[in-house]
């Protein structure tokens, strides 16, 4: 029984022999990727397996683990030219003895959803003889070559090496982060967020009649199907469908017409559906709907207010009309007899009278002239009247004489 290791040291041999073969299996992955060294510090970047080799040998001395964990999200251009979004990791180191001892940095982002971890080290290719740098702060470092999914979740790890032995305190900590969906104002110009179409504008458009139902809509680039919807409803079920595929890979305006003659005429409200397929969300791609109201009706205006007033309105029209026309008429025909009258006052004699004798008689007032005497003169009835000439600008009294019918003073 003395011959017997203790259980947590067998458990411990056996995760060390695991570590070991799982090594040689990745062995050969790790790749270089440029330098990360600082005055006083010869750094090396380098792709691995999240394997390092400290995990198969016990440190007798391990430093402690990195500080300040950030992490962030930018837009950066990769190789091929694209637009990505790529996480931003920084991390400084403690400022305690154990510096001396720490041989690099592994920085790990893992996906949540997959399960799958990738790994970036910083490699010391000397020992650290300061715990501050050359500009007397503490060590700083950041990374910015994990490219990431919209809408998807990660936990980013920071590691010191060599690892800490089994069982022994965690030297990695890590922060969870969210990676923002397309519709974030950064992400949608990222080549990813296009490919599963962020910039796409459908701009839907449709013409209703009672027997079909078309709809227009903007193509896209990146897409090369689409299926198009369309369901009656009557504001509480479904009551028809239709579904018709459209491929067109080019960016242009396409149409599509779906008859509604068997349908039934109480579900006059409809729902468009446009469903994708972009290359980056293939089958998940977002669907856009339009919803198309019921028709409003026209009202029906009743016939009677149409025709015209109603009969007691028409009645008293009738009668101011026939008021008017009483009016007009007597006005005319006192005009004509007063213009009569007029015409034969002002006809003068032959010749002027040679009166004797003048005696004045009762005022007499002309309906046409003014304020008019009568004479008599040998016998005869005379008329003298004082009227204004309506020929010259200038007022002149003119006396004339006519035959009048006065009586005698």
């Amino acid at each position: 029984m003395s011959g017997l290791l203790p259980v947590g040291r067998v458990g411990g041999e056996w995760l060390r022999v695991l570590l070991v073969v799982l090594s040689v299996r990745g062995a050969g992955a790790a790749t270089y990727l440029g330098d990360c060294s600082q005055q006083g510090l010869n750094c090396t970047v380098l792709s691995g397996n999240c394997l390092d080799s400290s995990w198969f040998k016990y440190s007798s001395w391990t430093p402690s683990f990195p500080k300040d964990l950030l992490v962030k999200l930018i837009k950066r251009t990769n190789q091929t030219g694209f637009s990505v979004p790529v996480l931003s990791i920084s991390w400084k180191l403690a400022t305690d003895a154990s510096i001396k001892y720490l041989q690099g940095i592994e920085i790990s982002v893992k996906t949540l959803s997959t399960g799958v971890e990738r790994c970036i080290q910083y490699q010391f290719n000397n020992p650290i003889t300061s715990q501050v740098n050359s500009k007397k702060k503490k060590w700083a470092f950041s990374l910015e070559r994990f490219e990431v999914d919209p809408s998807e979740s990660y936990t980013v790890s920071a590691c010191s090496l060599p690892r800490a032995n089994i069982n022994q305190d965690n030297d990695c900590p890590s922060l969870p982060y969210n990676v923002p969906g397309c519709e974030n104002d950064m992400m949608k110009y990222t080549e990813v967020c296009k490919r599963r179409g962020s910039l796409w504008n459908p701009d839907i458009t449709y013409i209703q009649s009672e027997m079909k139902m078309a709809i227009f809509f903007q193509a896209a680039n990146h897409s090369p199907k689409y299926d198009i919807m369309l369901q009656s409803n009557d504001g509480e079920k479904n009551c028809n469908s239709a579904t018709e595929t459209l491929e067109e890979e080019l960016e242009q305006r396409v149409n599509v017409t779906f008859s509604t003659v068997t349908w039934m005429a109480s579900c006059a409200a409809y729902v468009i559906t446009i469903i994708p397929y972009f290359e980056g969300c293939h089958n998940d791609c977002v669907r856009v709907t339009v919803q198309v109201p019921v028709p409003e009706k026209t009202p029906v205006t009743p016939i009677s207010s149409t025709i015209g007033p109603a009969p007691a309105e028409r009645r008293h029209i009738y009668t101011g009309v026939g008021v008017i026309v009483l009016v007009i008429a007597f006005g005319c025909i006192f005009w004509v007899q007063t213009k009569s009258k007029a015409k034969d006052l002002l006809k003068l004699p032959k010749k002027e009278p040679s009166c004797g004798m003048l005696t004045k008689l009762k005022p007499l007032f002309c309906p046409v002239l003014h304020l008019c005497s009568c004479f008599f003169c040998k016998g005869e009835r005379y008329i003298t009247c004082t009227i204004t000439a309506k020929e010259v600008q200038c007022v002149t009294k003119i006396v004339n004489y006519y035959k009048c019918g006065c009586e005698n003073s």
